[in-house]
Protein backbone atom coordinates (compact mmCIF):
# COMPACT_ATOMS: atom_id res chain seq x y z
CA UNK A 1 0.00 0.00 0.00
CA UNK A 2 2.86 2.60 0.67
CA UNK A 3 4.11 2.02 -2.87
CA UNK A 4 0.77 2.29 -4.25
CA UNK A 5 0.47 5.62 -2.87
CA UNK A 6 3.86 7.10 -2.99
CA UNK A 7 3.02 6.03 -7.03
CA UNK A 8 -0.25 7.56 -7.25
CA UNK A 9 0.92 10.80 -5.64
CA UNK A 10 3.22 11.14 -8.44
CA UNK A 11 1.28 9.97 -11.10
CA UNK A 12 -1.46 13.31 -9.91
CA UNK A 13 1.48 15.51 -9.74
CA UNK A 14 2.48 14.57 -13.55
CA UNK A 15 -1.44 14.83 -14.53
CA UNK A 16 -1.37 18.14 -12.63
CA UNK A 17 1.88 19.30 -14.42
CA UNK A 18 0.15 18.02 -17.92
CA UNK A 19 -2.70 20.32 -17.40
CA UNK A 20 -1.30 23.08 -16.29
CA UNK A 21 1.30 22.97 -19.06
CA UNK A 22 -1.48 22.24 -22.04
CA UNK A 23 -4.48 24.99 -20.06
CA UNK A 24 -1.20 27.07 -20.48
CA UNK A 25 -0.12 26.49 -24.04
CA UNK A 26 -3.95 27.18 -25.44
CA UNK A 27 -4.23 30.54 -23.33
CA UNK A 28 -0.73 31.72 -24.68
CA UNK A 29 -1.99 30.57 -28.57
CA UNK A 30 -5.53 32.00 -28.52
CA UNK A 31 -6.61 35.61 -28.24
CA UNK A 32 -9.84 37.33 -26.62
CA UNK A 33 -11.83 36.37 -29.47
CA UNK A 34 -11.80 32.72 -29.40
CA UNK A 35 -9.75 31.96 -26.04
CA UNK A 36 -13.36 31.13 -24.33
CA UNK A 37 -14.37 28.80 -27.38
CA UNK A 38 -10.65 26.74 -27.63
CA UNK A 39 -11.29 26.61 -23.43
CA UNK A 40 -14.73 25.02 -24.00
CA UNK A 41 -13.51 22.95 -26.57
CA UNK A 42 -10.45 21.35 -24.75
CA UNK A 43 -12.97 21.05 -21.05
CA UNK A 44 -15.32 19.16 -23.65
CA UNK A 45 -12.45 16.73 -25.00
CA UNK A 46 -11.27 16.13 -21.37
CA UNK A 47 -14.53 15.32 -19.80
CA UNK A 48 -15.60 13.38 -22.68
CA UNK A 49 -12.61 11.41 -22.84
CA UNK A 50 -12.47 10.95 -18.91
CA UNK A 51 -15.83 9.28 -18.93
CA UNK A 52 -14.67 6.97 -21.97
CA UNK A 53 -11.90 5.62 -20.98
CA UNK A 54 -13.28 4.66 -17.65
CA UNK A 55 -15.89 2.72 -19.39
CA UNK A 56 -13.07 1.09 -21.35
CA UNK A 57 -12.23 -1.25 -18.47
CA UNK A 58 -15.22 -3.64 -19.18
CA UNK A 59 -13.08 -4.41 -22.49
CA UNK A 60 -9.69 -4.64 -21.25
CA UNK A 61 -7.30 -6.94 -18.93
CA UNK A 62 -6.45 -4.69 -16.11
CA UNK A 63 -4.17 -7.73 -15.12
CA UNK A 64 -2.15 -7.15 -18.44
CA UNK A 65 1.04 -4.42 -19.56
CA UNK A 66 -0.74 -3.68 -22.42
CA UNK A 67 -3.42 -0.51 -21.50
CA UNK A 68 -1.06 0.99 -19.17
CA UNK A 69 1.88 1.10 -21.89
CA UNK A 70 -1.08 2.45 -24.38
CA UNK A 71 -2.29 4.65 -21.83
CA UNK A 72 1.54 6.16 -21.44
CA UNK A 73 1.96 6.44 -25.18
CA UNK A 74 -1.07 8.32 -25.65
CA UNK A 75 0.19 10.83 -22.66
CA UNK A 76 2.87 11.20 -24.69
CA UNK A 77 1.62 12.23 -27.60
CA UNK A 78 -0.75 14.38 -26.42
CA UNK A 79 2.34 16.77 -25.39
CA UNK A 80 3.92 17.18 -28.62
CA UNK A 81 2.06 19.84 -30.52
CA UNK A 82 2.58 21.74 -26.93
CA UNK A 83 6.51 21.31 -26.68
CA UNK A 84 6.61 22.29 -30.97
CA UNK A 85 5.42 25.52 -30.28
CA UNK A 86 7.65 28.67 -29.80
CA UNK A 87 5.93 31.52 -28.02
CA UNK A 88 7.90 34.80 -27.23
CA UNK A 89 7.07 35.73 -24.15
Amino acid sequence: VPVWIIMRFISGLGLSALYVTIESWLLAQSNMENRGKRLAIYMLTLYFSQAISSQLFHFVDVLSYKPYILAAVLCAISVIPVSLTYHVA
